[in-house]
């Protein structure tokens, strides 16, 4: 198991487990969890951005891929700007490995984080599992981890 791939777990336990995973915004779905992890910080239940270096939060590297129904965005050149640089090299993964991640994540969680207040804990928690277990396929496919089925047991309730 690599740092990255154990990194990337730990965070993604960590967040859905402490409630601070959310789909619909930059900082807290599984990208921006990964980001601000690798930089030793965590993102909080008020899912705001989080900085990992100065001037640098977390979120920023939504401006260079994102996911919105279903149809994902790429800007190659915001790829390159120092600060989204920041944000990918913290988690030891690529900007197309990432957007992978974050491409997944999006289209395989239903519930928005704004309208967690319309569900309820396990609908969100459910709906989160799918996202992640999605995640955990594209990880375990890049780490070329055979059987992605044990760590999705990790998200378990």
């Amino acid at each position: 198991m690599t740092k990255r791939f154990k990194n990337a777990v730990d965070a993604l336990m960590y967040a859905f487990f402490n409630e601070t995973l959310a789909k619909g915004t930059c900082s807290a779905c599984a990208v921006g969890t990964m980001v601000a992890w690798g930089a030793g910080v965590k993102v909080g239940k008020c899912l705001e951005p989080v900085y990992i270096s100065d001037l640098v939060t977390n979120d920023l590297w939504g401006m260079a891929f994102s996911t919105t129904d279903g149809i994902q965005s790429r800007d190659y050149k915001k790829e390159k700007e120092w600060f989204v640089k920041i944000c990918i090299k913290e988690t030891g993964y690529s900007a197309d490995e990432l957007a992978r991640i974050e491409y997944v994540f999006d289209t395989n969680t239903e519930i928005h984080y704004k309208n967690y207040s319309g569900h309820t804990k396990q609908e969100i928690m459910e709906d989160q599992y799918k996202g992640l277990s999605a995640v955990m396929d594209v990880l375990c496919e890049i780490e070329m981890i055979q059987d992605p089925a044990s760590y999705k047991k990790l998200f378990v309730v």
